[in-house]
């Protein structure tokens, strides 16, 4: 893998594709998913999916907060924490509906309340071994996971919408 990534913008199909799982752990796997970890940082992120990237496979990294900044203030520095590489994901299970104020990478300059689970219960591959292990995440964790895992699965965070705010959104990314 290169270290040129780009940026997958709201217009290109990848991002309405289900991306396929990975079969094997590969030094490459590992090389990419870091790269990615760097390039969600210099980009200002707390996620990014693969396909967001132009790779139709099932990775994603993120930004994991510590139990102190769970609850992100809107517009706060990443401060704490560490990033995760998250490979085959499913939500296992989710409660606490919540609103939050979703942005996205792909979709520039937007963001716009989405509904999601407050904590959820999901399972994925360990880098090391492949093996499948389940993770409770609560707050903005839980959140940016689901956002990321919709990545994986062609829906966007604009899907979530009601038909007129999803059609406002979009107009207003085509002005740009």
């Amino acid at each position: 893998m290169d270290n040129n990534l780009e940026l997958v913008k709201y217009d290109d199909p990848i991002l309405r594709s289900k991306a396929y799982g990975i079969t094997e752990l590969t030094p490459k796997v590992y090389s990419l998913a870091r790269d990615m970890i760097k390039f969600m940082y210099k980009n200002n992120g707390i996620g990014l999916a693969a396909p967001q990237v132009g790779l139709p496979i099932r990775l994603f990294v993120m930004h994991m907060f510590t139990e102190d900044k769970e609850e992100l203030i809107q517009g706060s520095e990443i401060d704490s924490g560490q990033a995760a590489i998250i490979i085959n994901p499913k939500l296992v299970s989710g409660e606490e509906e919540v609103t939050f104020k979703e942005g996205c990478l792909s979709f520039p300059d937007i963001t716009v309340p989405v509904k999601r689970y407050g904590k959820i219960v999901m399972s994925s591959a360990s880098l090391q071994d492949g093996e499948y292990s389940e993770i409770t995440l609560t707050g903005i964790n839980a959140i940016c996971a689901q956002h990321e895992m919709d990545h994986l699965d062609g829906i966007t965070f604009l899907d979530k919408l009601p038909r007129q705010e999803r059609r406002s959104a979009l107009r207003k990314l085509k002005k740009k």
